[in-house]
């Protein structure tokens, strides 16, 4: 550890030092991009929490985004799935059976879903 820490070839304590000198010169320029690298993570943290799904009625899981696929799983409602790809009326989704811990792909209504955060607001206003 002590190594990584006192490597002058350490890549983050090159990029730290060259913040600092750069903050020093131009302190505007920086605070303007931080302002900017902040947006982009919460952008991108929205769009993470938009993909966690949470079944709002019992719903199957098929093979292929139709009601005439093979059928990979039955899910209770409240089940928490990650959507991975979306078409017109279909998510493809990922989830856990939580008996065995095994993983599943497949795809499941959109009807049949809502947004994670959308239903964690709406227990909290009733």
């Amino acid at each position: 550890m002590n190594e990584v820490v006192s490597d002058s070839q350490n890549w983050e304590q090159k990029l730290l030092a060259f913040v600092k000198k750069y903050n020093e010169q131009h302190p505007i320029i920086i605070k303007i991009l931080l302002g900017i690298l902040f947006f982009v993570l919460q952008y991108f943290a929205s769009y993470a929490l938009d993909m966690m799904l949470e079944t709002v009625k019992t719903a199957d899981v098929r093979q292929e985004p139709n009601t005439k696929a093979a059928l990979v799983a039955h899910l209770e409602a409240y089940s928490e799935v990650l959507a991975i790809e979306e078409r017109p009326y279909y998510y493809m989704i990922r989830f856990e059976d939580s008996e065995t811990g095994e993983k599943y792909e497949g795809w499941i209504s959109k009807r049949s879903v809502a947004n994670k955060s959308d239903c964690a607001n709406k227990d909290e206003s009733e």
